[in-house]
């Protein structure tokens, strides 16, 4: 009996040999490539408590999608070269050290579109939370949580005493006034 012909996995997705060999092998590129971008992530999630949430996300996305493993195998692989059109910009941007977040961002896209080359859009669609689901352990932007935050720590001055209070913008350190009884 030649072992590398024995097929094993559910519904009409088989492995055999070659193809554990040809997935170990992509996923040991992957590492290669993105080891310093998740070295950096898993840093961020110990440093900074607002993101030490991070450490859930990965165990949940993997949940998710083993919870959609039987609907992955019920779709046909029709391999797409488009993925190629995500992996290389993606690969790109990591090999350029850009922005820690642009290769955070940069890893995801590579991981949907390793997907969408080797199995096709109809699996990478059945993927696509579990993929997404991931974007939340990334740390964002500083800019988009001054965003967040600009609203209420710029227009909403404080209300003490009966008085409007100036609020110190956080964004910029300037005062800003509102109608009302103040008096510097």
């Amino acid at each position: 009996m030649d072992y590398d012909s024995v097929p094993y996995g559910i519904g009409n997705m088989t492995l055999n040999a070659k193809s554990a060999a040809a997935i170990l092998l992509v996923l040991a590129c992957f590492l290669f490539l993105y080891l310093q971008v998740i070295v950096e992530l898993v840093q961020d999630w110990l440093r900074d408590d607002n993101y030490s949430h991070g450490f859930l996300i990965v165990p949940l996305a993997l949940y998710f999608a083993w919870e959609r493993r039987h609907a992955f195998a019920g779709n046909d692989p029709r391999p797409s070269s488009v993925g190629l059109l995500l992996i290389l910009p993606a690969i790109f941007a990591t090999a350029l050290n850009m922005h820690s977040f642009v290769s955070r961002i940069a890893m995801l896209i590579c991981l949907a579109g390793g997907l969408v080359f080797v199995c096709g859009w109809a699996r990478m669609k059945v993927m696509a939370f579990p993929i997404a689901f991931l974007m939340l352990m990334i740390r964002s932007l500083r800019c988009f949580s001054i965003l967040w935050h600009f609203p209420s720590s710029c227009f909403l001055p404080a209300l003490e005493n009966g008085l409007w209070l100036p609020a110190r913008c956080r964004c910029s350190g300037r005062k800003r006034h509102s109608a009302g009884k103040y008096q510097p």
